[in-house]
């Protein structure tokens, strides 16, 4: 089926960025960490989120129809995509009901938990392979919870909700989608056998290399032909390596990850509503990585079709106050 991006959606107002030192207690965070992400990663600040799990998820679909009201009179399919098997309540329709809330009472309605960090692409490879017809959006974002699940090595999780609209008639096309999983690194790293840590931490990184290697080679593309890259938000070392090797240094947009944090799998998602508004070229490489392990990506090209849209992602600074919007790949930020 013909699948396009239409339009990202996230809610106005509430998210706010939280400067890194002042979530030590809050995220687990030491003082060796907080030294760690700020000099290796290059973390500023975290976006929080106070709703509870469930508003922030209403809010973010809410948003959805406020771009696009003419959901309400059609059919489709919302794919929850959640990383922590917690953010379920299977004791509820919760998700149903936030649908019917938003206006969407006649849309199916699934979560999924796929691949962690890789979960959002890992959805829509799903989603392309699914026999569906009409729209479909893909809703992530989590709250942190604990401090035991707000933290990963080399990240501080961050809690922002977003909705991305798929139809068919979307100028940016998903033209193909890539999922592989690396079986013996299936377990979380602190649960693996000393043997086993090493190994996943020593091929970890040419292993990411590959998968986009291999993603590049099946497209027939080379790496000048990408226009845009857009990761999620881990490992950034290894992502400005990959760049590096295929001369994507100003083409990767890695500058989100270090003021808002890593989102779970919402990162492709908000990255695209951040980069793609913007974006000059025609081809867009998504990728992601998570436990599985799970490597994922998705090729976008744009062609005729309607245009795409997205919330405009002001986020307010916690100490100041100061509304700010946040350039993906320039260095810095503007007041907006």
């Amino acid at each position: 089926m013909r699948l396009g991006l239409s339009t990202i959606a996230a809610p106005a107002g509430n998210i706010r960025l939280h400067a890194l030192r002042s979530l030590g207690p809050a995220h687990g965070l030491t003082r060796s960490d907080l030294r760690m992400l700020e000099k290796f990663f290059g973390l500023h600040s975290v976006a929080l989120d106070p709703r509870n799990q469930r508003h922030m998820s209403q809010a973010a679909l809410r948003s959805m129809v406020e771009h696009a009201p003419w959901l309400t009179t059609s059919r489709g399919r919302i794919l929850h995509v959640k990383t922590q098997t917690h953010n379920t309540f299977p004791d509820s329709l919760w998700l149903a009901e936030a649908a019917s809330d938003a206006g969407l009472q006649d849309w199916e309605t699934v979560t999924l938990s796929m691949n962690h960090c890789a979960g959002a692409i890992s959805a829509l490879h799903l989603l392309r392979n699914l026999a569906h017809e009409g729209p479909a959006i893909l809703l992530a974002g989590e709250k942190c919870f604990h401090p035991a699940t707000a933290r990963q090595p080399g990240a501080a999780l961050g809690e922002l909700p977003v909705a991305a609209l798929f139809t068919s008639q979307a100028a940016w096309q998903v033209a193909q989608s890539w999922v592989h999983h690396a079986p013996a690194f299936h377990d979380n790293p602190d649960r693996m056998s000393p043997a086993l840590q090493r190994a996943f931490s020593q091929n970890f990184g040419g292993m990411l290399r590959q998968f986009v290697t291999d993603c590049l080679n099946d497209a027939g593309l080379s790496p000048d032909a990408v226009d845009l890259v857009v990761p999620y938000h881990l490992n950034l070392p290894i992502l400005r390596d990959i760049a590096d090797d295929h001369g994507w240094q100003d083409k990767i947009a890695l500058n989100a990850a270090a003021r808002v944090g890593h989102l779970f799998c919402a990162d492709v998602l908000v990255n695209l509503g951040l980069t793609l508004p913007r974006a000059r070229g025609r081809t867009v490489l998504c990728i992601a990585a998570g436990m599985g392990a799970t490597f994922s990506a998705a090729l976008l090209r744009k062609g005729p079709g309607s245009p795409f849209r997205a919330s405009s992602f002001v986020f307010e600074a916690a100490e100041t106050g100061q509304s700010l919007h946040i350039q993906p790949i320039e260095a810095k930020e503007t007041a907006a």
